[in-house]
C-alpha cells in the first residue's frame, strides 16, 4: 500500500494500511477481507459511514482502534449478546471484560454497542468529543450482506455504519458518534427515523425502537447503561375479502410507512406487537389493524 512512496506517513495511516494485510492471520487460514470503511467515490452529500471512529475509516494522526465486529472475526474479542429480559449492562473499554454488545437482529442487520476511551497516549488518544480518559459508548449498525465482494463500505453499501446525534445522513467525517454519562439515544416511537437505532431498508430507515439510556461511568473505567428493546419481529399472514380483488392491489403501511402492495388476496409481512397496519385501495383507507401478538389473525 505504501511501498515505494517517498511520502512520510503518520502512525494512523501506517496502521490502517497494515490492517489491510492481516487476512492471512485469520485462525484456520481463512480470509474475510479487512477493507476500507469509507466510500471510494462518494456521491455529493452522501452519508459518511464511520468517519474518525474506526481505523479503517478516516485516519487520525494517532491510530484509532479497530471495531469489535472485525476484532471478533480475528478471534481477538467476543461480542456479548443482549439477553431477553435483561435491561442493565456493563462494558469495559480496555480488555478487562466484555467490551461490546450485540442486539436487534433483523433481516441480516444488527447493532453493536462498544465502549471507547480517549486514552492519554497510544491508540484512540485523538478521538473527538471525549476528554482524555473519558469513556463513552459507540453504537453502529452492521450489515454483513451489504459488503458484497469488495467488502467494507467502499462501494457505498455500508457493512458498518456508526449512529450519531445529528441526521442519519450526516455528510461530515467529524460527527459526534459517542454517548456518555447522562445521555441517551434511540426512540420507542415507531414513526421516528432520525437519531434512532434504525435498519436500512429499500423504503428508508426502519426504527428498531431500541432505547439506550441511564449511562453511568464507573470508577473502574467501565460503563453501565440501560438498553430497552421492543418485541421481536415475526411474520404475520392475512387475507383480503373482496367480491373482486382490485387490479392495482392493496397498499399496506406499517406505522405510517409504506411496506408493500399486495397483488393477491393473500399477503404476509414482518411486524411486531403494537404495530399499526393501514390498508389503502385507490386512495381509500380500509379499517386499520393493531397487531396484538404473534397469534393475531388478520
Amino acid at each position: 500500500y505504501v511501498k515505494g512512496s517517498s511520502e512520510d506517513f503518520e502512525a494512523g495511516v501506517l496502521c490502517h494500511e497494515t490492517i489491510h494485510m492481516l487476512d492471512d492471520l485469520v485462525p484456520g487460514g481463512g480470509s474475510f477481507g479487512v477493507t476500507d470503511l469509507y466510500h471510494y467515490q462518494p456521491a455529493e452529500g452522501a452519508e459518511v459511514p464511520v468517519g474518525v471512529w474506526d481505523i479503517m475509516g478516516v485516519t487520525t494522526g494517532a491510530p484509532q482502534g479497530l471495531n469489535a465486529w472485525y476484532r471478533q472475526k480475528f478471534g481477538w474479542t467476543e461480542i456479548a449478546e443482549a439477553s431477553a429480559g435483561q435491561i442493565r449492562y456493563t462494558l469495559y473499554p480496555r480488555g478487562e471484560g466484555t467490551s461490546a454488545l450485540r442486539f436487534g437482529e433483523h433481516e441480516g442487520q444488527f447493532f453493536v454497542i462498544e465502549a471507547k476511551t480517549r486514552t492519554a497516549d497510544g491508540i484512540d488518544r485523538e478521538l473527538p468529543f471525549l476528554r482524555p480518559g473519558e469513556t463513552g459508548l459507540l453504537c453502529y449498525r452492521v450489515d454483513p450482506g451489504a459488503a458484497g465482494e469488495s467488502g467494507g463500505n467502499i462501494d457505498g453499501n455500508n457493512e458498518i455504519f456508526v449512529l450519531r446525534r445529528e441526521s442519519i445522513l450526516s455528510s461530515t467525517y467529524l460527527f459526534d458518534g459517542v454517548f456518555t454519562q447522562g445521555e441517551s439515544f434511540g426512540s420507542a416511537e415507531a414513526a421516528e427515523t432520525e437519531n434512532v437505532f434504525g435498519y436500512l431498508t429499500g423504503e428508508g430507515i426502519l426504527n428498531s425502537r431500541a432505547v439506550l439510556e441511564n449511562i453511568v461511568l464507573n470508577e473502574d473505567g467501565s460503563v453501565s447503561f440501560d438498553l430497552r428493546l421492543e418485541p421481536d419481529w415475526f411474520e404475520v399472514s392475512g387475507t383480503f375479502v373482496f367480491d373482486r380483488f382490485p387490479e392495482e392491489g392493496v397498499q399496506i403501511f406499517r406505522n405510517g410507512d409504506y411496506v408493500l402492495t399486495a397483488q393477491s388476496p393473500e399477503f404476509s409481512l414482518e411486524v411486531r406487537e403494537g404495530d399499526l397496519l393501514s390498508f389503502f385501495v385507490r386512495g381509500y383507507e380500509l379499517p386499520e389493524v393493531t397487531v396484538t401478538g404473534e397469534n393475531a389473525g388478520l
